[in-house]
């Protein structure tokens, strides 16, 4: 044990409800504290040695001193090891995320000028895309999946996309360079959608990368959070249907400073297995091409119609977090989330982050969420899930009135668990 140990340069704390968010310049990690966890750190910041901070915890909280000890050894001992404490070694940083890589050719193709059958332009997220197609087959399988982002030639810088089909293979080249290859044409599809989406938003300048749906009301925006398998995509394609915007079903860019979130309207994603859950909703869906991604999913893309697209140049403030999570049969229960529960959910779901991390970020990031009302959604019933939703639009709606002496302050709509693990 060292009797003399402290934050280590580059280490922060800030404050959120009752707990604390450290976060560490040197890893560009944040950790996310319990209240006893937050109370120690604390003391350390203040010049408090080990010995201290077990007295401190005792008279602070009753407690004898082998528990007091046990706290603090423990919190200690997790700091030294991630490089927190003066003189313990801080590992580089893992995890400062790039925009997704491309799929990696099997081959090496060198370009060469092929004939071109149709071409078509198409824009999403402010990035031009020319795609060049060999075959009419092909067009027919990828144009009705960016169909809804057709546009004229314009004179804007665009990505040149190039389908050239071989004896037994389809190659995609992204400016004369190889991006991806497939055997069967119900392959190329998905990845044009990928090339589409990783190259717009690597165009676009953005603080985090949320791995949501996004849906608005014209005013704002409320983000669903999720991994893969949550029913997420299937739940936006519900509230589109429902009346509600449609700003994606996979992704959430926050800009840095506002927070605000641009639409990105790909085609929504739905896996073969959701299909049933949507086709009283969308008459067509039965319809739709089936593609094969390349994790072996089967999937079909749904162009979102062209009265529920919000302008594409235009940000919108977030007006809340919703976490859903579908089970099979579940009663649907919306529960409202304390501040820290809700930032690492959201963190567990970031995927990209664009440039370093550094306090003024942080700090605005805290404070952005310390004021963002948010929610878990466990929901067995697509419908009821809707429902939900709607009363979250609805509450937020009557927040605002509230701050303007408008309304009386509405009732709560959830309960509201507090407790969080050390992080």
């Amino acid at each position: 044990m060292n009797a003399n140990d402290k934050p280590a340069s580059g280490m922060h704390l800030f404050y959120l409800d009752e707990a604390g968010v450290l976060f560490s310049e040197g890893t560009q990690e944040l950790h996310l504290l319990n209240g006893t966890a937050t109370v120690i750190w604390s003391l350390l910041e203040e010049g408090h040695d080990a010995q201290s901070a077990r007295a401190a915890l005792q008279q602070m909280y009753g407690l004898d001193a082998e528990r007091s000890s046990q706290f603090v050894d423990a919190a200690l001992a997790e700091w030294r090891d991630k490089g927190f404490l003066e003189g313990s070694p801080q590992d580089p940083p893992e995890h400062l995320a790039v925009a997704p890589a491309a799929p990696a050719p099997a081959s090496r193709l060198a370009w060469h000028q092929h004939e071109i059958v149709e071409e078509r332009h198409y824009r999403v997220l402010g990035s031009g895309f020319r795609l060049r197609f060999s075959s009419i087959a092909q067009a027919r399988m990828v144009h009705p999946v960016l169909e809804h982002l057709e546009v004229r030639e314009s004179s804007l810088e665009e990505t040149a996309v190039d389908i050239v089909e071989t004896a037994n293979r389809l190659i995609v080249f992204r400016d004369r360079e190889v991006f991806a290859e497939c055997a069967d044409i119900t392959e190329l599809a998905p990845i044009i959608y990928s090339l589409v989406w990783v190259a717009a938003v690597n165009n676009h300048e953005f603080f985090l990368d949320i791995h949501a749906g996004v849906i608005g009301d014209g005013a704002k925006c409320i983000l669903l959070p999720a991994p893969q398998g949550s029913g997420k995509s299937t739940l936006t394609a519900a509230l589109v249907h429902a009346g509600f915007q449609y700003f994606s079903d996979e992704v959430a860019l926050l800009e840095e400073g506002s927070f605000n979130v641009f639409p990105v309207p790909l085609a929504i994603c739905v896996k073969v297995s959701g299909i049933d859950a949507l086709a009283k909703q969308f008459a067509n869906l039965r319809e739709l091409q089936v593609h094969q991604r390349a994790d072996g999913k089967r999937v079909i893309y749904l162009p979102p119609p062209p009265q529920f697209r919000p302008p594409s140049g235009n940000a919108y403030p977030v007006a809340a977090l919703i976490f859903p999570r579908y089970t099979p049969g579940a009663e649907t229960i919306l529960t409202r989330l304390s501040t820290c529960d809700a930032l690492k959910r959201l963190l567990d779901e970031c995927l990209v982050i664009r440039s370093p991390l550094d306090f003024t970020k942080i700090a605005a990031l805290v404070q952005w969420m310390s004021q963002m009302p948010s929610y878990s959604l466990n929901f067995g019933s697509t419908d009821d899930a809707v429902a939900g939703v709607r009363s979250v639009f609805v509450a937020c709606a009557e927040t605002a009135q509230v701050a303007f002496g408008m309304n009386d302050a509405p009732a709560d709509i959830a309960s509201r668990p507090t407790n969080i693990d050390d992080g």
